[in-house]
């Protein structure tokens, strides 16, 4: 099977293309591919370039996959990086289509650094690549909760919630951080956000387990 590559632009049948240097590097020091070998090149719009690799890389044909009519995502709160870094990941290769994150009053974190985003949208561009999929998800920093849309189809973790009743919708679900959300923070995802309580689990989950299952659930 062709190894799988990552472009940055337009992907169009007969075109050449040049790899980012970190991409580049792991086709020709990592991979030690051959000039002739066969490649597929993504660029996460849909786009899927059959390409032949020589001292650059031709594009021989493109398909293109629509977008999902249901978007999955999940509201992140702000976790200790690696435990973030690790729920896009696999959320990633799950299926989630977009990530919304803030920071809760309990979060350690009030904000990401630009290198940290950065490292996180390498993640999800290993992500795609790991799971066959076409399309990078979004990701959205937002400042505080009440800045989250208010037009999205809300879960919330909740011991006195039901079972997620499967239906093909979009599905936005919150996690909290570490140390859970305040009562103030429930109310407000309940009442202004109309979060639909469900039951992840009857053990208490660890924020970046209960993030996992939660991504897991929608997708299905």
């Amino acid at each position: 099977m062709p190894h799988r590559y990552f472009y940055q632009g337009p992907l169009v049948q007969g075109a050449y293309i040049e790899l980012s240097k970190e991409e580049s590097q792991h086709l020709k020091k990592v991979m030690r591919t051959k000039k002739g070998a066969a490649l597929e090149i993504i660029n996460g719009e849909g786009s899927l370039a059959h390409a032949t690799f020589d001292d650059q890389i031709l594009i021989n044909k493109v398909t293109k996959e629509p977008l999902a009519p249901k978007r999955k995502s999940l509201a992140l709160a702000l976790t200790e990086p690696k435990n973030l870094e690790l729920v896009i990941e696999k959320a990633t290769e799950i299926g989630i289509h977009s990530f919304l994150i803030f920071p809760a009053q309990k979060s350690k974190l009030r904000a990401l650094s630009p290198n940290k985003q950065e490292r996180i949208h390498k993640i999800l561009i290993s992500g795609i690549k790991q799971s066959k999929r076409l399309f990078l998800p979004t990701v959205t920093y937002y400042n505080k909760k009440e800045d989250l849309p208010k037009e999205e189809n809300y879960l919330l973790a909740d011991f006195d919630g039901k079972e997620l009743q499967k239906e093909d919708k979009s599905y936005t679900f919150i996690i909290g951080p570490e140390s859970g959300f305040t009562a103030q923070e429930v109310a407000y995802f309940k009442q202004e956000l109309k979060a639909l309580p469900i039951l992840l689990s009857d053990g208490v989950l660890r924020a970046e387990t209960a993030a996992i299952c939660a991504a897991y659930l929608i997708s299905l």
